[in-house]
């Protein structure tokens, strides 16, 4: 085998590598944001929503205390991201108005913490 082919599969192999890493971590992120998700009802914990690109902003989706379609939205994103999607923005939006209060503990105490900055914080945490 020649330098230049050992070159380019060692290329593809780290590539391949990376983008596994980027989708762990993206779902790790995602996932834990939803289940850190405080839980009455289950409006806000299952109206989270994963896109790539831009984010998406839906209409409500039904209650669901297992927030069980946010979740399988953010498997559907994780599997379908891809190496040419590199460049592109990972989402997870919620739309719903009082998502931003909860997240910034300004309304419930609930989450004071957050949701989605602890679980960021928890992922750069693993990285240092």
């Amino acid at each position: 085998m020649s330098l230049d082919s050992e070159v380019k599969k060692f290329t593809e192999i780290s590539l391949d590598q990376a983008n596994k890493v980027v989708k762990q971590v993206t779902n790790d992120v995602m996932t834990s944001t939803v289940k850190k998700t405080p839980v009455d009802t289950g409006q806000l914990a299952n109206n989270w929503f994963a896109s790539i690109g831009s984010p998406m902003f839906m209409g409500k989706r039904l209650p669901d205390q297992s927030a069980g379609d946010s979740l399988d939205g953010i498997d559907t994103v994780v599997k379908a991201y891809k190496k040419s999607d590199w460049g592109q923005s990972l989402w997870l939006t919620n739309s719903l108005d009082y998502a931003n209060d909860i997240e910034t503990g300004n309304k419930s105490g609930k989450a004071p913490q957050g949701m989605m900055r602890l679980s960021m914080m928890n992922a750069v945490a693993k990285f240092k």
